[in-house]
């Protein structure tokens, strides 16, 4: 099941002010140290802190957070390499395969939308 957020950028003057709140929904990992990743995440793509607007830091947000196939399969690759050094030669070629169809199944490709978007409601109505 996956955990779903809103993420909502204010301005610092408010939410009145311009360019308004700026929400992006994340369809998974939406706990606190979740969340905590994928702000994380956004900072090298954003300006330097303490320099904020919303809507910018929004867009670092999705760069930061947006996988491709390419992403998912480096991350089914790392984590083959800790399955090998844990001796678990299984798991690891379970962990392998699967990488390998993100690099180059169409099924697996095609299969890397979604999970995040931006709220096409303004301010505090965007939910």
């Amino acid at each position: 099941m996956s955990t779903r957020a809103c993420y909502r950028f204010f301005p610092l003057n408010g939410p009145n002010d311009w360019p308004g709140v700026v929400t992006v929904y994340k369809h998974r990992d939406g706990y606190p140290s979740g969340a905590a990743q994928a702000i994380e995440a956004a900072l090298p793509h954003a300006w330097p802190l303490p320099r904020f607007e919303p809507d910018e830091f929004a867009a670092a947000f999705v760069r930061g957070n947006k996988k491709s196939a390419d992403d998912f399969a480096v991350e089914f690759e790392q984590q083959a390499a800790g399955e090998d050094a844990l001796g678990k030669t299984e798991g690891a070629s379970w962990l392998r395969d699967r990488a390998k169809k993100y690099r180059t199944d169409p099924g697996y490709l095609s299969c890397c939308g979604g999970d995040l978007r931006l709220v096409p409601f303004e301010g505090l109505d965007g939910y």
